[in-house]
Formats: structure tokens, C-alpha cells, sequence
């Protein structure tokens, strides 16, 4: 079977979310200041609005987190 060029440019997309996902709970965990950006340039995959919901749950708990895209 033929993988999706596409298929595996949003698998590589999601996994780099996920990773950026994983560095600013290891961040908050840590209480690095100041928190690293939730970098989404390059993406294919609009992870937008997903990193917006994180970012205003971040926000209630009283971390600001900066979107780059």
C-alpha cells in the first residue's frame, strides 16, 4: 500500500504539535520563565484553534503562552 504524500505531511505536522504541546507542559511543570512560543510555523495542518483553546486554558491557570505561526 502507497502512503499519501499528504497523509504523512500531517502526520509529520501533528507530531510536531504534540511536541510543542509536550515542551510547554514540561515548562509549566518546571516553571521556565518565560514559557517557550507554541511555534506552528510551517504547518500544513491547521492546529490554530487547538492552539488557542490551550493558550486560554494556559491563561486561566495564569500562564501566558505566545502563538507563532
Amino acid at each position: 500500500m502507497e502512503k499519501n504524500p499528504t497523509n504523512q505531511h500531517e502526520q509529520m505536522d501533528l507530531m510536531k504539535f504534540f511536541d510543542q504541546v509536550s515542551k510547554l507542559s514540561q515548562a509549566i511543570s518546571s516553571k521556565t520563565s518565560p514559557l517557550p512560543d507554541f511555534d506552528l510555523r510551517g504547518m500544513t495542518v491547521n492546529c490554530l484553534e487547538q492552539a488557542k483553546d490551550i493558550q486560554d486554558s494556559c491563561a486561566e491557570l495564569g500562564f501566558d503562552i505566545r502563538i507563532v505561526h
